[in-house]
């Protein structure tokens, strides 16, 4: 399969782009989730921003196809346990104010 994607990539520009195009949210997750070991130094709205962007990031992870099940239940609850961890950080947050 990544045989003929790279062949297809050659071949028709651009083609090779959209294949990959719909792990983008893989990125977003690593990005938003990997920063849980900083959540405590963050300020109010940079954990709001964090908290929003997982928001945004759910519907994303909810639309893989069957065939990916496996990997939408991980990422979900991964996606999950990351919001809620943020979330606590700013209770801490507004707590301490």
């Amino acid at each position: 399969m990544l045989v003929l994607q790279f062949v297809c990539s050659l071949v028709l520009p651009g083609l090779g782009n959209t294949a990959f195009a719909s792990d983008d949210w893989k990125n977003e997750f690593n990005t938003v989730c990997g920063q849980t070991q900083n959540a405590l130094a963050f300020s109010v709205d940079e954990l709001k921003d964090l908290i929003a962007r997982c928001d945004e990031l759910k519907p994303r992870i909810k639309k893989l196809d069957d065939s990916q099940a496996t990997e939408r239940k991980v990422f979900l609850q991964r996606l999950k346990m990351c919001r809620d961890f943020y979330a606590f950080a700013l209770g801490t947050k507004v707590d301490q104010q």
